[in-house]
């Protein structure tokens, strides 16, 4: 099984630079093989702020009958993302806005897992809320929503990551400029509580390394 940062480097391979870097310091930096690990094979899966699509191309090249999609509000990162799919059948990029209900044109109750990577603390605390109700109603009853986010409790690294991310923004212009919002385990556990979910666990990912990386595993 190929890794994260070999898979973009080949489905990739043809973008311009800035995107050719961009997705090569996300395969080094976010945890993707380990989220991975707690999707199962044979599930329709939706990935809210899909980017540029590089986690639903792992999943769709590496595990067994997975299908596939993924949604993200820049025209620009679907139009990318799309260019990776090739001939398969099992993958598809819609764009819409992951914190409005009917925002996206997919039916309720339709998937088994919903994954949001380092997409829910763009938003406002308000319009996070409005996207955790939304997944809820997409899906499955007893479905899975993983959300994985940075802790605000490890001060250093995640200072790290907000300087990480600036220069990224500002300097590189590697993403659009936008402010993040953050919450703390506790906010974070009431907003699940509000939508419905119940949490399974909360799993620290960046044990070892320079990122605060935690992974919230919730069930409708």
């Amino acid at each position: 099984m190929k890794s994260v940062s070999g898979l973009a480097r080949d489905i990739y391979k043809n973008e311009g630079y800035k995107v050719r870097v961009h997705v090569f310091l996300r395969a080094k930096t976010c945890p993707f093989e380990k989220i991975a690990e707690h999707i199962p094979d044979s599930i329709r899966i939706l990935d809210l702020g899909c980017g540029n699509g590089m986690f639903v191309n792992y999943l769709s090249i590496c595990r067994s009958s997975i299908e596939a999609v993924g949604v993200d509000i820049s025209e620009s990162n679907i139009a990318i993302a799309r260019r990776t799919i090739g001939e398969r059948r099992d993958i598809q990029f819609v764009t819409g806005d992951i914190s409005e209900l009917g925002g996206v044109p997919i039916g309720a109750n339709r998937f088994d897992y919903i994954s949001m990577i380092d997409s829910l603390y763009f938003l406002p605390f308000a319009r996070q809320c409005d996207a955790i109700r939304y997944t809820y109603a997409l899906l499955r009853e007893n479905g899975i929503l993983l959300i994985k986010t940075i802790s605000r409790e490890a001060l250093l690294k995640y200072w790290f990551c907000k300087i990480q991310d600036r220069i990224a923004m500002k300097l590189l212009r590697l993403y659009a400029d936008t402010k993040t919002h953050v919450l703390s385990s506790e906010e974070m556990k009431d907003m699940l509580d509000s939508a419905g979910f119940g949490l399974i666990n909360r799993i620290e990912l960046g044990r070892g390394s320079l990122y605060p990386h935690i992974l919230y595993i919730c069930k409708k």
